[in-house]
């Protein structure tokens, strides 16, 4: 079995090829090792779990090829592995057009970010899995400040500044640019700009 080794100077060192995902209680003491590592790639590189993401109450792990992995948070079990275009929300599984980047949730809404050529980028559903809009085109990044939901939008490959816009979660409309507050490492909203948009 792979082992941890915890150190005050280096935090702790994983032994275990591609099982990088492990679980400390409140005293630091290992709990848990998710238990297996994901799938072999195509490439001479390794797989590894890249980003954690909670979807309406359940944990996935996606991995270098953009796969999901749900993981029961009890023990690190991987309970079941989905393909690159399947979103798991609320006990259904949902094909959409890219794999999932970003998933936000509040209220009743869960809006989620996708990345692929030819895919919508921001879906939005309900808690209960029902679609409620898709992007017909590329859009950008989006945030939940607590109150508003919050669009960003790159300017340009080449340049430092983005627009940043307010959402419908209803219909996922962009309903006016605004200004924003940095708040590390989300953004908050502070007053509507222009309702041009």
């Amino acid at each position: 079995m792979p082992s941890v080794q915890l150190s005050r100077e280096q935090g702790f060192r994983y032994s275990g090829a591609g099982r990088n995902i492990v679980a400390f209680d409140s005293s630091a003491e290992l709990v848990w090792t998710v238990s297996d590592s994901p799938l072999a790639v195509d490439s001479a590189d390794p797989n590894y779990y890249l980003t954690l993401l909670t979807i309406t109450g359940a944990i996935y792990a996606r991995d270098v090829e953009k796969r999901l992995y749900e993981i029961d948070p009890s023990n690190g079990e991987i309970v079941r592995t989905l393909d690159n275009t399947t979103l798991p929300i609320a006990g259904k599984d949902v094909s959409i057009g890219g794999w999932v980047l970003n998933v936000v949730e509040f209220g009743e809404y869960v809006v989620v970010e996708c990345a692929g050529s030819d895919a919508p980028s921001l879906y939005g559903f309900n808690k209960e899995g029902t679609e409620l809009w898709r992007a017909d085109e590329r859009r950008g990044t989006v945030y939940w400040d607590g109150n508003v939901l919050i669009e960003k939008v790159e300017r340009g490959p080449r340049v430092e500044s983005h627009y940043f816009y307010r959402l419908d979660p209803d219909t996922g409309e962009r309903l006016a640019e605004i200004e924003v507050e940095y708040t590390v490492p989300d953004y908050e909203y502070v007053a509507d700009i222009s309702e041009d948009v």
